[in-house]
C-alpha cells in the first residue's frame, strides 16, 4: 500500500508524498490561523474606516477559501493514495468544487488589484481619492 501511495501521489504533485502529506497540513493549520486572526484585526472598528483594510479583511476571506478548496483536496488525495477527490463524488460535486477552486483563486487576485489601484489613487491623486477611496465605495465593489 505504501508503494501504491508513492505513485499515484508522486503522479499527483511531484513532490515526496510525505512532504505534501505534513506540509499540507502545516500550511492548512497556519494559513487558517493567519487568515482568522487577520480577519479579525481588519475589522476592528478604527481600521474599518479605510477602504484598503475593507479589502483585506476580504483578501483574508477569500485566501480561506483558497486554502480549503485547492489545498485541502489535494491532502486528501495523498491521504488516500490518489483516489479520493471532492471532485469525484458525484457530478454536482465536482462542478462547484472546481467552480469555488477557480473562482477563489481568481477573486484573491482581483482583490489585491483593487488594493494595488486604492493605494495608487490615495498616494497620488489626493483630491479623487476623497471621493472615491471610501470605505462606502469599497463596500461596493
Amino acid at each position: 500500500m505504501s508503494n501504491n501511495i508513492q505513485t499515484s501521489s508522486t503522479a499527483i504533485s511531484g513532490f515526496d508524498p510525505h512532504l505534501v502529506r505534513y506540509g499540507s497540513i502545516f500550511l492548512l493549520i497556519v494559513g487558517t490561523f493567519g487568515n482568522i486572526v487577520s480577519f479579525i484585526i481588519f475589522i476592528n472598528e478604527a481600521l474599518r474606516k479605510s477602504s484598503t483594510f475593507r479589502y483585506l479583511a476580504l483578501l483574508s476571506l477569500t485566501d480561506l477559501l483558497v486554502l480549503y478548496s485547492g489545498l485541502l483536496d489535494l491532502f486528501l488525495m495523498i491521504e488516500y493514495g490518489g483516489t479520493f477527490s471532492l471532485r469525484n463524488l458525484n457530478p454536482i460535486a465536482c462542478r462547484l468544487h472546481t467552480f469555488i477552486t477557480y473562482w477563489s483563486q481568481h477573486s484573491s487576485s482581483w482583490i489585491l488589484s483593487f488594493i494595488s489601484v486604492d493605494r495608487a489613487i490615495a498616494t497620488n491623486r489626493i483630491k479623487f481619492a476623497r471621493k472615491y477611496c471610501t470605505p462606502g465605495s469599497a463596500g461596493n465593489i
